[in-house]
This record gives C-alpha cells, sequence and structure tokens, in this order.
C-alpha cells in the first residue's frame, strides 16, 4: 500500500513537471487566444511528422548544409505560423494570419525545418515580443536544399538623406566603348625632285645651241620640281570585341599632284635646240627646232605625279599606363598612354610622266627639200612602281584630358614592280600637198628604247606620323599632324632619258656630213633607280562610334 502511494505521488510529480516544460516551450505555436487567428491560411504547408503528438518530442533533423546554427529549430509537428510584424487586416499588430488572409503571396514557414525571419520596417505598434528562448536570425541568402522555398533575397539599404552613399539595386555596368572609327584627311604633301638631264636649250646662232660652247645655256633641265600635292586620306577601323583588344584597320590615301609646264618659243628666244650626244660623231650635237631664217615654232615639256596607297592592318594593345591595357578598366589619371601594335598588308603606286613635244614650221627659205614642211614630233616617258609588302608598326598615344599627341611608326617590306612606258614619234606634213606622214620615234624615243619594260625589286617602305588631337566629345575629335613616307628603289621618268643616240635612228634627221651606224642600239632602257620621299602636312576629323 505505502509503495502504491509513492508510486502515485512521482507519477504526479512528474506530470506536473512535463506540463511545466510543455507550457514553457508551447509559445511558438499557441493561438493568440481571438477565434479569427485560429483559422490557418489556405497556402500553409504543413510537413508530415509521424507520430507527432502533445505529449512526444519530434527528434530534430540534422543542420542542413549552409543552414546557419544559430536558428532554432521548433521540437514538436504541430504547425506553427510565424507573426509577419506588419499590421493585419484589422489593424491589430498581433494578428498572426491577418495578412496571409488579405491574399499575400509570401508562402508560410512550418515547423520541422530552419525558419528564417526577415525583419521588416515597423509600420503599426510592434507585438509583444516572443519569449527569450526564441532566437530570430538575421536574414540568410543561403538557400536550404530540402526547402520549396527559395531563400530570401536582401534588399540594400537606401539612404534617402545621402543619396551619394546610397546603395545601388543594379550593378555597375561597364563603360561604353567605341566599336567603329571612321577618319577623314586633307594631305597638303611635297614628293621628292627627279632629276633629268638637260632638254632645252638656247645659244646664238653661232653656237646652235649644243651643250659646252660659249653661249649655250640651259633652259630645262637638272631638278624636275613636283610642287605641292593636295589630296585626301580616308580610315576606318573596328573593334572586335568591347574591351577592344583586336581591332580591324583599312586606310587608303590619294595624291593625284599638279602637272609642271615649261613652253619656249619662236617669239622669246632666236634659237631653240635639243641637245644629245652623237655616238656617230662621239661629241655634243643638237636638233634645231627654231632657228633664224630656217624654222619657227615652239617647244613644250610636261611633267606630271601621281601617288596612292591602301593599306590594311589588324591593331592589337601591347602595353598602357594602365594596370591592364583595357578600356573596362579606365586608369582615372591625368597621364595616361597606351601602345598598339600593327601587322598587315601595304600597297603603293607610284605613276609619273614626262613628255618633251616641239613644233616645227619650215620657213620657204630653209634649206632644199624642208621648205613648206611642219612637223610635230613628241618623246614620252612613262613610270609607274607598284609595291606589295607585309608591315609592322607601332602606334604610341599620350592623352591629357581632352588633348592626346600619336606617334605611328611603319615599316613595310616587300616587291616593287618597275615598269617603263617610251614611246615617241613624228607626223610630218607637206603644207603644198596637205599630205601627213607618220614616223616611229621623235629624238629621244627611239626604236632602240620605244615599248614596255617590267621587272621587279626588293624594297623598303617606312612611314612616320606625328599627330595632335583635340577630342571635342566622346565621339568626335580634330587633329593635325606631319607625315614622312620612304620608299626604296623606285624608278622616275626623268633618270630613264638616254641622251646617247644613235643619229641613223632619228626619222628626218638632216644633219651635215657622212654618218655611219654604231651599232650599238642607243638610247637604251637604262632602268636607273633611285630613292622616293614624300612628306607633308594633314589635317583631319574622325568620329567614332
Amino acid at each position: 500500500m505505502v509503495n502504491n502511494y509513492i508510486w502515485m505521488s512521482g507519477f504526479i510529480l512528474a506530470l506536473a513537471g512535463w506540463t511545466a516544460e510543455a507550457r514553457a516551450q508551447d509559445v511558438i505555436w499557441r493561438p493568440s487566444g481571438r477565434p479569427a487567428d485560429l483559422q490557418p491560411p489556405a497556402h500553409l504547408v504543413e510537413l508530415a511528422a509521424p507520430s507527432a503528438t502533445i505529449g512526444r518530442a519530434i527528434p530534430v533533423p540534422p543542420a542542413s548544409p549552409g543552414f546557419d546554427s544559430s536558428v532554432v529549430q521548433a521540437g514538436y509537428g504541430a504547425p506553427t505560423p510565424v507573426p509577419r510584424g506588419g499590421a493585419g487586416d484589422d489593424g491589430d499588430a498581433g494578428s498572426v494570419f491577418a495578412a496571409d488572409r488579405a491574399a499575400s503571396t509570401r508562402p508560410a514557414f512550418y515547423t520541422g525545418e530552419p525558419i528564417a525571419v526577415t525583419p521588416q520596417p515597423a509600420v503599426a505598434p510592434a507585438a509583444a515580443a516572443p519569449p527569450s528562448n526564441v532566437v530570430i536570425p538575421p536574414p540568410t541568402p543561403t538557400a536550404d536544399p530540402n526547402s520549396i522555398f527559395p531563400a530570401p533575397t536582401p534588399v540594400p539599404d537606401v539612404d534617402a538623406a545621402n543619396p551619394q552613399t546610397a546603395q545601388v539595386l543594379f550593378p555597375d555596368l561597364a563603360p561604353q566603348t567605341s566599336m567603329l572609327y571612321v577618319r577623314g584627311e586633307y594631305l597638303l604633301w611635297a614628293f621628292k625632285k627627279d632629276v633629268t638631264p638637260p632638254l632645252v636649250t638656247t645659244s646664238a646662232p653661232a653656237d646652235n645651241g649644243i651643250l659646252g660652247n660659249p653661249t649655250t645655256r640651259v633652259l630645262f633641265g637638272g631638278d624636275l620640281g613636283s610642287g605641292a600635292h593636295s589630296g585626301g586620306r580616308f580610315t576606318a577601323g573596328l573593334w572586335l570585341d568591347d574591351c577592344q583588344t583586336k581591332a580591324i584597320e583599312v586606310s587608303g590615301f590619294f595624291l593625284p599632284g599638279s602637272t609642271q609646264q615649261f613652253n619656249a618659243s619662236s617669239a622669246n628666244f632666236a634659237v631653240l635646240a635639243r641637245p644629245f650626244f652623237s655616238e656617230n660623231r662621239n661629241a655634243e650635237f643638237a636638233q634645231l627646232t627654231v632657228f633664224p631664217g630656217e624654222s619657227t615654232g615652239n617647244i613644250a615639256v610636261r611633267n606630271s605625279s601621281n601617288l596612292w596607297g591602301l593599306e590594311a592592318n589588324l591593331r592589337c594593345p601591347l602595353w598602357c599606363g594602365c594596370p591592364t591595357c583595357n578600356p573596362c578598366d579606365p586608369c582615372g589619371t591625368d597621364w595616361n598612354y597606351h601602345i598598339d601594335g600593327l601587322a598587315g598588308f601595304r600597297y603603293l603606286n607610284l605613276s609619273e610622266d614626262l613628255s618633251i613635244s616641239e613644233n616645227v614650221m619650215n620657213l620657204p627659205t630653209a634649206p632644199a627639200g624642208r621648205g613648206n614642211l611642219t612637223a610635230l614630233v613628241f618623246d614620252d616617258f612613262a613610270t609607274r612602281n607598284q609595291f606589295y609588302g607585309a608591315q609592322v608598326g607601332l602606334d604610341a598615344d599620350f592623352d591629357r584630358g581632352p588633348w592626346s599627341l600619336d606617334v605611328t611608326g611603319k615599316l613595310a617590306l616587300g616587291d616593287t614592280n618597275q615598269r617603263i612606258t617610251i614611246n615617241g614619234g613624228q607626223l610630218v606634213t607637206n603644207t603644198a600637198t596637205g599630205v601627213t606622214t607618220p614616223f616611229v620615234g621623235g629624238l629621244l624615243a627611239l626604236p632602240s628604247n620605244i615599248g614596255t619594260h617590267n621587272r621587279n625589286e626588293f624594297s623598303v617602305v617606312p612611314e612616320i606620323n606625328l599627330t595632335l588631337s583635340y577630342h571635342i566629345n566622346e565621339h568626335w575629335r580634330v587633329f593635325a599632324g606631319y607625315d614622312f613616307l620612304y620608299w626604296t628603289n623606285v624608278v622616275r621618268p626623268g633618270q630613264q632619258i638616254d641622251c646617247v643616240l644613235d643619229e641613223t635612228q632619228i626619222p628626218n634627221f638632216d644633219a651635215p656630213g657622212t654618218i655611219a651606224p654604231v651599232g650599238q642600239n642607243r638610247p637604251a632602257v637604262l632602268f636607273h633607280e633611285s630613292d622616293f620621299w614624300a612628306q607633308g602636312l594633314n589635317l583631319g576629323l574622325e568620329f567614332r562610334y
């Protein structure tokens, strides 16, 4: 009997202790006592818990990877709604399900898994604080792999009073870079002068315009100035990626130049002659165009030059003043520089022409057989040089504010195709009969050298460019600069004139004395080579997009 009382007393004490502990742990899920709050929302999800009873604890599952250990996991299977911390539909901040009944799309939480509560700004009086044994963890973006809901996304704070320090909801975008650039330039260049032998002379009648005689002087010959050449250059480039690590660039220029002319006539000179060295006489001699009592007329010399070219390069940044040569990582310094490498192909074309023409009108007092005759005599020497080569170079750009200085150096190696075209003839008209007779050969262009002649030579073409630019805005800039282009092993027309002649080849040439052919095929095709340069100023405008 005593044992029964002892056993009954122990059972009552144990039941009382368990009830006290249950009351202490039951705060999370116990309803507030309002009948309306006892109805859970329609979308409440309850995780099945086997054998869940009020008097029996459910084993707590192990923590999921990435779960914050500070979160206290509930130990009972009863569904436990979590207060939202905001006002309900009736204005009561203590209402648990008021926001859910107002068609909220927030998912309900349940026990049996970690519960993360994100604090929200209070818009109504706060609900009663939960017991001290309930821990509300800070928000975490880590998702539970066993949860069907996405992890909460933290929203950065924005300080309205200090907008400059406020956090931006979107990440910074890379700075926009220009992908396409085009340039147009005006060029004002000068060419290296060509050189010719003496082509036109005058003298007293006794000296017949022959070189070396006392009164003979040269009217045309020596340095052949080409004057200033106006032209243009156009460049287009396209970057192949946003950070400008590779670009394709194409450029072309043209300098048609100006035509130089010389003219001398019997109205200004009593004697006009075209000098040469007679291989038959082994002495200087001359053909008379104008001579007192025999003939009147004029001599004209015309010279023209044309230079143009194309190039295509791959442009790649090599060095710069930043830790990285990347426009997507700007330096942010006052002084900056960047050096690009160039590699590609270059083509150049230099075409020049030199022609000498004379109009001769024999007087009735001319020696027998030449009276009442007129003659048009012409010699033409044309050259063309075409360069094909591979090119490498460096382009260094130094920037400070809106100003920039650009220094570019290029070197091309390749082949120059040299072509010389020589032509000459005479048209003799008998004024008495009106019959015109053509003849092959003029004076310096004769059957021995007339024709088109080609050969190939190795050439080197360096170029240097200095440009000062001012950037109007991010799309436009103006610039001015200086260019120097050099080209080795070219042929020029003045240097292809052979003044050593076999008199027997000259049509209608009536000279005193008896001469015999020498058989040395003079004049000859000389293929005299020289270097060539072009230099001058440029002024242009660039657009970037």
